[in-house]
């Protein structure tokens, strides 16, 4: 069931952006102006809109419809849009079921452009086409839409930026209703899912059951292999290795010593003794560096 909504009419707008401030309405103002005749006429409607001449806003499914007010007479206008058919709505709903985001954003006040793109590949819309629009009003003009018309296709276009679900009720069904529908066979679907093993327990029997049989515990302890970075460093007299610049400054970037990706970063007790070893070596065999290499191998000792 869809059932009619009216606005209250909006006062004078001075300055106000007519063309809308969402990509929704946007697109509304921009099919207007492109299907409109007359350039004119469409200069004169939003003259009208930003002069708070248009009554109270009504929207229904396939209709928008309001009364205008001139300093001359009172015209009524009536714009009817396409309804969506029974398979272009059980694609609506599909989509929202494919996508939970489509759901909480709309309930937020907003029309995700994904939601217009998923449609879009299942040839359906949400935003009617003014292309296809049928503008009515009470006064003679031949121009389509008429000044009448254009000024209540323009306000219509501020409502919509911020109640994007009366798309819903334009093409037929209220957006609540629709957005509802969706949430219940969410549910349904989630509550189909359960089986047996899935279903709750007491606390009591779940103590008292029989733990199942623990996993393999992890091999301890390992060789490691004397990282050859080490035995790349040239000798010194009496044949014992030195710790070059060149090599210093590759150990202070070793992930043995300092780990990049912070204090929170630590190598296991297994490999504590044979690295320990390393680092020493490095340390012992370069005073020049041991005040850049103390805080590395001080990282490693703590963690």
């Amino acid at each position: 069931m869809s059932d009619a909504v009216t606005l209250p009419r909006f006062p004078a707008q001075k300055g106000r952006r007519t063309r809308g401030r969402t990509w929704w309405a946007q697109r509304w103002v921009d099919d207007v102006e492109q299907a409109a005749l007359d350039s004119d006429t469409l200069k004169r409607g939003r003259a009208y809109a930003r002069g708070g001449l248009v009554g109270p806003l009504t929207f229904a499914a396939g209709l928008v419809s309001a009364d205008v007010h001139t300093d001359e007479e009172s015209l009524h206008v009536r714009i009817r849009v396409d309804q969506l058919d029974e398979r272009q709505w059980g694609e609506v709903l599909a989509t929202l079921a494919s996508r939970s985001g489509h759901v909480a954003q709309l309930s937020s006040g907003t029309l995700p452009r994904e939601l217009d793109d998923d449609l879009a590949a299942v040839d359906v819309s949400l935003v009617p086409s003014m292309f296809d629009a049928d503008a009515t009003c009470t006064c003679e003009e031949w121009d389509v839409p008429c000044r009448h018309a254009a000024a209540v296709l323009y306000q219509a276009a501020w409502v919509l930026d911020d109640e994007p679900l009366l798309f819903f009720l334009l093409r037929g069904r209220e957006g609540q209703e629709v957005l509802q529908l969706r949430h219940g066979a969410h549910e349904e679907t989630s509550h189909s899912s359960l089986d047996g093993s899935s279903a709750p327990v007491s606390a009591s029997d779940a103590y008292a059951a029989v733990p199942g049989p623990l996993p393999t515990a992890p091999r301890s302890g390992g060789i490691l292999v004397r990282p050859r970075w080490l035995d790349d460093a040239p000798r010194g007299s009496g044949g014992r290795r030195v710790v070059c610049d060149r090599h210093c400054d590759f150990a202070i970037r070793r992930p043995c010593l300092r780990s990049s990706d912070g204090p929170g970063t630590r190598l296991g007790a297994t490999t504590r003794a044979p690295v320990a070893g390393y680092g020493v070596q490095i340390w012992a065999s370069c005073t020049k560096h041991q005040r850049q290499l103390s805080p590395a191998w001080s990282d490693w000792t703590i963690g």
